[in-house]
């Protein structure tokens, strides 16, 4: 026994059936391929991430360069970076250096109480 369906009806089960597939392909397309849709967003976010970590870069890279030049060419500059960074003194020179004041452990307590 075969079952006949009406022409319209097999029209239109043909094109449920053909656009079912083509809404399957495409949607597989988007989201499942290496170059799908989410894939593309989050290479979006890294590019912005490391756009940013490079002008931040670039900005030190700046600052640097000044500052290489400015020592290079001013020995005041020079003078002043080898006190301050690594301590150099001149001769017959006394380096004092004072301690931050830190209250005694009896002051602790009595402010507790």
């Amino acid at each position: 026994m075969k079952v006949r369906f009406h022409p319209l009806e097999r029209k239109s089960l043909f094109r449920i059936l053909y656009w079912s597939i083509l809404v399957i392909l495409v949607l597989s397309t988007l989201f499942f391929n290496h170059t799908s849709v989410l894939t593309l967003i989050r290479k979006n976010v890294e590019i912005r991430r490391v756009q940013k970590e490079l002008n931040a870069v670039k900005l030190e890279n700046t600052r640097l360069r000044k500052e290489n030049e400015a020592l290079k060419a001013n020995p005041a500059a020079q003078e002043k970076l080898a006190r301050e960074e690594y301590g150099y003194q001149k001769n017959n020179e006394i380096k004092y250096q004072f301690l931050p004041v830190q209250p005694a452990q009896n002051d602790k307590k009595q402010k507790k109480e």
